[in-house]
């Protein structure tokens, strides 16, 4: 009977996937692995295997897809802003100087800005086919079962209803004082949206780059960050619950390799060379370099496994030398 039930969901996804154009191929593969995630988890008894199964599925796909020269460039990039920001007070107006530096800055530290984008573009035909792969089990009908507090990851809605513009349909307007699906049901299935938003919310506040006050997008750049969560806590209340259960899943294994990079080293360790404005006579002190006349004001400034940095200052100029 599981092999019949087991044919059946496979036929219902391979169907599904036939309308997904380019796409077919990657959607047709990640159907085949999520079906195979599905099926070994319920062998193993394990409950609320489906929406187990799209938690291992993307989190599998995050890790092996995950564009890691686009965010240890931008953790570079991040890194070095101080340092930029010394050189544009250095030049005032002299916006070829600065730019002269800025790129001699970049070239001594091995960094490249523009780093990481065509890894980044390969990953999105790979989320965009698993995104299709998840519309297609839910169109399919095989979400049917729960997942701890929601009733149901196919419902409270359904992707027909949401390009209908009547995804929200299930919440409001009320009907004798309360949303159409019960109080109950309604709270079971607002506990997801809320804590997507809440996740959006937290992984900002932690892997954002500091908004400079002076930049004339400041106040964009903060709006977007408060915008941004309630948009996608706005699109998960008008899909099923198994797609806000993907969104949920990405958020949170996107901040915490980006917090992984960012703290603990990432992929290799990206600790950043910070180089100079530009470099004094200087003399060796036992493993590192201090400024002539400065030895006493040279500092430990950083330690990663592996690599010692180590700086010091001299009549406002920033001088450091990396020691391995």
């Amino acid at each position: 009977m599981s092999r019949v039930l087991h044919h059946w969901r496979c036929s219902a996804l391979q169907a599904a996937a036939q309308d997904d154009g380019w796409l077919a191929p990657i959607s047709s593969g990640l159907n085949y692995s999520l079906q195979q995630i599905q099926t070994g988890l319920d062998q193993l008894h394990v409950p609320y295997s489906y929406g187990w199964a799209i938690i291992v599925l993307t989190v599998g796909t995050k890790i092996l897809t995950f564009p890691f020269t686009k965010v240890e460039s931008a953790l570079a990039v991040q890194k070095l802003k101080p340092t930029i920001d010394a050189i544009k007070r250095q030049y005032g107006e002299d916006k070829n100087s600065i730019q002269r530096e800025t790129s001699a800055l970049y070239e001594a530290s091995g960094v490249n800005p523009a780093a990481g984008c065509l890894p980044t573009l390969a990953t999105i035909p790979i989320f965009w086919g698993l995104y299709r792969t998840l519309s297609n089990v839910a169109s399919a009908g095989l979400l049917t079962e729960g997942f701890y507090w929601i009733p149901s990851l196919s419902g409270p809605t359904s992707l027909a209803a949401q390009r209908a513009g009547t995804g929200t349909a299930w919440l409001f307007p009320f009907v004798d004082g309360a949303p159409p699906v019960g109080w109950e049901d309604a709270a079971r299935y607002l506990a997801l949206p809320i804590a997507l938003v809440a996740a959006q919310f937290a992984s900002s506040a932690v892997i954002s780059p500091p908004i400079d006050d002076e930049d004339k997008n400041a106040a964009f750049s903060k709006g977007l960050l408060i915008a941004v969560p309630f948009m996608v806590g706005w699109f998960a209340l008008n899909v099923p619950s198994g797609l806000s259960l993907y969104y949920f899943s990405n958020t949170i294994i996107t901040s915490g390799i980006q917090i992984w990079l960012r703290k603990l080293g990432g992929a290799y360790s990206p600790l950043l060379l910070l180089t100079f404005i530009h470099w004094p006579t200087v003399r060796a002190c036992s493993s590192f370099l201090c400024c002539p006349r400065q030895a006493n004001s040279c500092a430990s400034l950083f330690l990663v496994p592996g690599n010692h940095l180590f700086a010091c200052w001299a009549r406002r100029d920033f001088y450091v030398q990396l020691s391995w």
